[in-house]
């Protein structure tokens, strides 16, 4: 099942979609502001998995959006432990 849900960080303001059953985490630019708000300390564990594949559809044209997507998880995850 599908999880939706906004974030706001130090990195920026995206709304994620997070789908266990494939270990994929869509990621855009914040739109959706029906989508609850959850700070990156609270992202489903799995999401940081190594198997966990995130697209950040908001990515330079020059870079590959499954690239900037894992550049983006690796900042939330260094954030999300500032945290605790």
């Amino acid at each position: 099942m599908d999880a939706s849900f906004s974030l706001t960080s130090p990195v920026g303001s995206f709304d994620l979609i997070a789908d266990p059953d494939t270990m994929m985490v869509y990621v855009e630019k914040h739109r959706n502001i029906a989508a609850p708000q959850v700070p990156p300390s609270e992202i489903p564990s799995w999401c940081f998995d190594r198997e966990a594949i995130w697209f950040y559809f908001g990515a330079p044209e020059p870079e590959d959006k499954a690239t900037a997507g894992e550049k983006l998880k690796e900042k939330l995850l260094e954030y999300a432990h500032v945290l605790k």
